[in-house]
């Protein structure tokens, strides 16, 4: 390995978090939706069900060859998420949701690129996802949402579709990913990748700390996610295999949230 520069990959889930953060604290958001803790839960396993669907079908396009398939998929899914997210913030912002659309498209392009403009506007774009969630559900989605990401991202990478996903694509080293198919759906960096879902999850938690804790509380939370982040990382490296880049982040998160809530912050 490079030494500390290995760890430089960091750069991207920060700035990812730094938006959401600066987003939440420039408009306020309130959840759209009230949701109990059946409904959250019932919404968040349609959404992970969703999730694997999809990483199936992507599985398929792959082992079946089917690359032209799988990135025409894959463009379509960032300019939606792109457009409907980025939607949200001019709307929060004072302006109209139809600059949407021509800059949901400039940002799927730039996406495409390699290095540090495709991996900001990637960073962004997951960010204003992030905001798109938070003002939309309230807390209790977040927290149930997080943590069946979380759970389901273990269960993907070890026994389901993401590591066979990454398998089929040729990086099954879990470190060079450079020139596989699923580039448009990674952040590289060096000869390291971190998907879009872990950078979303992250600026959520950031979005959804600041919402309830105010900055003091989410600095508190957000050292413990990305305690998590680097500890993933030094697994990454010992282990050179695929790991969960959600599981261990998001469970140090919810347990900050946790002591936060029992002991808030005066």
């Amino acid at each position: 390995m490079e030494g500390d520069r290995a760890y430089s990959v960091l750069i991207w889930p920060c700035l990812a978090q730094l938006i959401a953060l600066a987003m939440v604290a420039a408009t306020r958001p309130r959840p759209e939706v009230e949701l109990t803790a059946v409904q959250a839960g019932g919404l968040s396993a349609f959404y992970v069900l969703l999730l694997f669907a999809t990483a199936s079908l992507m599985v398929y396009l792959l082992k079946t060859g089917r690359l032209r398939v799988l990135k025409a998929l894959l463009l379509i899914s960032l300019f939606y998420a792109a457009a409907l997210s980025l939607a949200e913030v001019l709307e929060s912002l004072g302006l109209s949701w139809t600059l949407s659309v021509p800059l949901g498209a400039a940002f799927t392009w730039l996406g495409l690129r390699s290095g540090l403009v495709g991996n900001a506007s990637k960073a962004l774009l997951s960010s204003a996802v992030a905001y798109l969630f938070v003002s939309t559900f309230p807390e209790v989605f977040t927290f149930i949402f997080l943590g069946s990401l979380a759970l389901y991202d273990a269960y993907a990478i070890f026994r389901g579709p993401l590591g066979e996903m990454f398998s089929s694509a040729g990086a099954s080293d879990g470190v060079n990913l450079r020139d596989d198919p699923l580039k448009p759906m990674m952040v590289t960096h060096g000869r390291v990748s971190m998907g879009l879902g872990d950078l979303f999850a992250y600026s959520l938690a950031s979005a959804s700390s600041s919402r309830m804790f105010g900055l003091v509380g989410a600095l508190f939370t957000l050292l413990l996610l990305n305690t998590g982040v680097v500890l993933t990382l030094h697994l990454l490296y010992s282990k050179r295999r695929i790991l969960p880049g959600l599981t261990l982040p998001v469970a140090l998160w919810l347990l900050g949230v946790a002591a936060l809530s029992v002991t808030p912050l005066v």
